[in-house]
């Protein structure tokens, strides 16, 4: 039994508010509660944005937790750049991402936030390039790092290489490639390569 309610502004130029709750009845995590603000603009040939994170998350036994995050996008439009950083502060108890990836700015490909435990920390830089700078229509390379600190001052980390191609407008191609040190944290060890061709008919 699951009850959602969420809300999003955007009356103010170049921000966007959102918020929303989520209620799940006798479940471990029963409740949770997330605002998040994104700022986004450009100047010249550049562009920046900073986004705002907190959620509750209220166990049904043991403490609640509290999330706290931060981003900064930077990007260089005549260069094809764009780089990017966050940071997740976690509070009191294991957080929970919720369904799919989450909304958490620090993230991975298979690193979330929830593997750091309680009172964790977690980090992650990342750059993208788009080649049609090069004369590489279409093609965009991307690499980022997540790093995360436990309340042990264990430590893990995952490197992503990315790869995205669009052929023409029904196909698309994308790789990612994933170097995992995370044993700390209870996630195997390994080097994974995805590829994913997605055809839209």
């Amino acid at each position: 039994n699951m009850q959602v309610l969420g809300v999003t502004y955007e009356g103010v130029e170049n921000l966007v508010l959102s918020a929303w709750y989520n209620r799940l009845k006798n479940a471990e995590v029963d409740a949770i509660s997330y605002l998040e603000s994104i700022y986004e603009n450009s100047f010249k040939d550049y562009t920046y944005g900073l986004g705002l994170q907190y959620s509750h998350q209220s166990y049904l036994k043991g403490d609640d937790t509290d999330v706290y995050g931060v981003k900064l996008d930077a990007g260089l439009s005549s260069l094809g750049l764009l780089f990017s950083c966050s940071y997740n502060k976690i509070n009191n108890n294991v957080a929970t991402s919720g369904f799919g990836g989450g909304p958490f700015f620090s993230g991975s490909e298979f690193l979330v936030i929830d593997n750091a435990g309680k009172n964790a920390v977690a980090r992650t830089v990342g750059v993208e390039y788009d080649a049609s700078t090069l004369g590489l229509k279409d093609l965009t390379l991307g690499f980022g790092k997540m790093y995360i600190e436990t309340e042990n001052e264990t430590k893990a980390r995952e490197f992503d290489f990315l790869a995205s191609y669009q052929v023409n407008d029904r196909l698309a191609i994308d790789m990612v490639y994933a170097d995992l040190k995370a044993v700390n944290v209870g996630v195997v060890n390994a080097n994974h390569l995805h590829v994913y061709v997605n055809y839209i008919f």
